[in-house]
């Protein structure tokens, strides 16, 4: 509500849990050593988080990532618009692995179609909100993919086979939903034209694509993502040399600080990008990652245990990540810690480590897109200046948990 940082309000936390475990006799020295050992244990995830910057600025200034969404614009079908926008935000997103990131670029143009033809703007949003989730959920680039992989030891390839079975469901009944609205909607206008902006720009050719096609082909060959995105920068980068004539002394700055367009409609829609542009959320991951060990030591958590366990037996194994996920989401307003703190809660129940991760996936990662505060949530819906009442509209992230809840089975078997 205030605009500050996330930053301040996770540090100020880690300062008042830290001295409640003083007050529970737990020593200075043992809080600071799992303080530690957390960021360790997410270190990897850093290191990743400066590659992702990296291809993202790199992207954004060989024109791929205008190539691509001039491309979505040009195969959407105003008389069904609605399928069609979450459909083209489900593509980038999984793409870019990134659900702002997406927001920011084909999301705010979606809206702006959908302004042109004038539908509710709730229901544009609410496709889109929806549609940028769906890879940030199910993308080996997403770094919410990559924190889940990290703390439950599972390998990143497999949970994405995994995401693909239980997400099918609700993928196909989300674009049936779309296309049942769509019938009563009456579009008006014209599509934007993104090509004619974007041409100001950038050379637009089908060979900016070769960045985003090759990522996709060493994802589906299992190299190493680090290494996958690594080889899309590279390659994206002798296209800015090549194609867009971007000078070579340039590219330092470009990779460190990210795209910066001379044109204010190119600008409007494309800065961004670069190392330090995930600055903000390296730092959420680190001060989130000390929280577990702060819980783990004061017991804090523990009066949840029973509830984890009771819910278990009622219901599923997994209810208690779908009640912990929207619970964490709640009180911490960003999806790390409540990926972490859902972690942390249920491993109590025994679940083999691919379970765990499934059932990660398909709660707590999402769960804060649905909470209203929640920045997963807040940041979007200000991007696409969207009422909150878009949120009942995101459909797929409704249907993904309530699917896996009644319909879909899961992978693994409890231990215990």
């Amino acid at each position: 509500m205030l605009g500050i940082s996330l930053l301040w309000a996770l540090a100020c936390g880690y300062c008042l849990f830290f001295c409640y475990a003083l007050a529970q006799g737990c020593c200075t020295r043992r809080l600071l050593q799992v303080s530690l050992a957390g960021i360790r244990t997410v270190a990897p995830i850093l290191c990743v988080f400066v590659i992702i910057g990296m291809l993202t600025a790199s992207w954004r200034a060989s024109g791929s990532i205008a190539w691509l969404v001039t491309v979505c614009l040009q195969v959407m079908e105003p008389s069904f618009f609605l399928p069609c926008a979450f459909l083209v935000n489900c593509l980038l997103s999984w793409q870019l692995g990134s659900s702002f990131a997406t927001a920011a670029t084909l999301g705010i143009i979606t809206m702006s179609a959908g302004n042109a033809l004038h539908i509710a703007p709730w229901l544009t949003a609410g496709s889109i909100l929806a549609g940028i989730y769906f890879g940030d959920r199910g993308s080996p680039m997403s770094t919410s993919a990559l924190l889940v992989a990290t703390v439950t030891a599972t390998n990143i390839y497999d949970n994405v086979r995994l995401m693909a079975k239980t997400g099918l469901p609700a993928l196909a009944a989300s674009i049936a939903v779309y296309a049942a609205i769509s019938f009563f909607l009456h579009p008006e206008g014209e599509l934007p034209d993104t090509a004619a902006i974007f041409a100001r720009a950038f050379a637009l050719h089908p060979v900016l694509a070769l960045p985003a096609l090759l990522l996709l082909v060493l994802a589906f060959a299992k190299v190493r993502v680090h290494l996958a995105m690594l080889a899309s920068t590279v390659l994206a980068l002798v296209l800015c040399l090549c194609w867009q004539d971007v000078p070579l002394a340039d590219l330092p700055s470009l990779l460190i600080n990210g795209f910066a367009a001379r044109d204010g409609d190119v600008a409007r829609l494309l800065n961004g990008g670069g190392i330090l542009s995930m600055a903000e959320v390296g730092g959420i991951v680190c001060l989130s990652s000390t929280y577990a060990g702060l819980f783990r030591e004061s017991l804090l958590l523990q009066v949840l245990v029973p509830m984890v366990s009771a819910l278990a037996r009622r219901w599923n194994a997994f209810v208690p990540s779908l009640v912990l996920g929207f619970l964490t989401a709640a009180i911490s307003c960003n999806q790390t810690l409540a990926i972490m703190l859902t972690q942390q809660l249920t491993t109590s129940l025994g679940l083999d480590k691919r379970r765990q991760a499934i059932d990660l996936e398909d709660s707590a990662v999402v769960a804060p897109a649905l909470v209203p505060w929640s920045i997963a949530c807040a940041i979007p819906l200000q991007m696409f200046e969207a009422p909150l009442t878009a949120i009942p509209f995101a459909v797929y992230l409704w249907l993904l948990p309530l699917s896996r809840l009644f319909f879909t089975p899961c992978p693994g078997k409890n231990r215990g």
